[in-house]
């Protein structure tokens, strides 16, 4: 994955932070925490609604609990959604960043969704105590869909703080370069495929040796490395050799330029009454053409 490119956990992280922060100030800032069944009543964290207005209302204790923690879920969830976002701008425009500030984010999230969590807990305790007096009778009273989206929010904020974390690790370890082994494995594997791709080929029955490996090998070049650290396949020269080539006959054809002469031994001459040992050679058949004349001239 690309650095520039941002991670689908993190990416589907944030949606659920944003989501979460307008579900939470929507649902407590709306008056349908409660409403009357028997009529159009509904109450919310601030005011008291009926047909015609909206009025203020004086929280009890209960009520004043669950807008302190609602307010400061809120307030988490919009610093974390912020530094969501700036983790993402700097590593995508800017450079790249530590952990830090998605590690952060994620403990704000969670933080801030625990705490619209526990304020839901603590209004649904109030609205279910028998001295309630919002309403003439208790048992008319049920929850609105503030109540519900006050849930849903905080469930959304909670979940954003664990996968904005896991897709800012995935982008961050796909940013940093690679270990020292994985690397020295993975030019081995380079080179050794170039090698094997190379289009230098080799006469069948040529004498000279294969070039040395490290002027095939290309790719150790490339990516930095020494290529006398790494030894060459096991079937590098066979492969490059070809068969072995036939023992030579005077009757031999000449199609083949380079064949391999058989090292004379034990050739003997005489010079003078004395025997002469010549020494053992091993020549190509162009150099076995140079010897037979410096011959020739010799015994005329």
């Amino acid at each position: 994955m690309a650095a520039s490119k941002c991670d689908l956990f993190y990416s589907f992280g944030l949606l659920c932070c944003v989501s979460g922060v307008i579900l939470m100030f929507v649902g407590a800032g709306t008056a349908y925490w409660m409403i009357n069944s028997n009529g159009p009543e509904s109450v919310g964290l601030f005011v008291r609604c009926n047909y015609e207005t909206c009025i203020p209302i004086t929280a009890n204790e209960q009520e004043t609990a669950t807008k302190a923690v609602m307010s400061t879920g809120i307030v988490l969830g919009a610093l974390a959604t912020t530094l969501a976002f700036t983790f993402l701008i700097r590593f995508t425009s800017i450079s790249p960043t530590s952990k830090r500030i998605p590690f952060l984010s994620c403990l704000l999230s969670m933080t801030g969704g625990l705490l619209g969590t526990s304020g839901v807990c603590i209004y649904a305790v109030g609205i279910s105590d028998p001295f309630n007096t919002r309403f003439d009778f208790v048992y008319s009273m049920q929850y609105g869909y503030s109540f519900a989206l006050s849930i849903a929010g905080s469930i959304l904020l909670f979940v954003s703080g664990a996968l904005t974390w896991f897709g800012a690790c995935r982008i961050v370890k796909a940013s940093q370069p690679r270990s020292g082994q994985e690397l020295t494995n993975r030019g081995h594997l380079v080179a050794v495929a170039n090698m094997r791709a190379s289009t230098v080929h080799f006469a069948p029955y040529s004498l000279d040796a294969p070039p040395r490996y490290d002027t095939i090998c290309q790719g150790y070049g490339m990516l930095g490395f020494d290529p006398k650290q790494f030894p060459p396949p096991p079937d590098y020269f066979t492969s490059h050799q070809g068969p072995a080539p036939p023992p030579y006959s005077a009757n031999s054809s000449s199609s083949h330029p380079t064949s391999e002469l058989p090292a004379p031994t034990g050739n003997t001459k005489h010079d003078g009454g004395q025997t002469m040992q010549s020494p053992a050679t091993h020549v190509s058949l162009t150099e076995a053409g140079e010897l037979s004349d410096k011959t020739d001239s010799s015994q005329t």
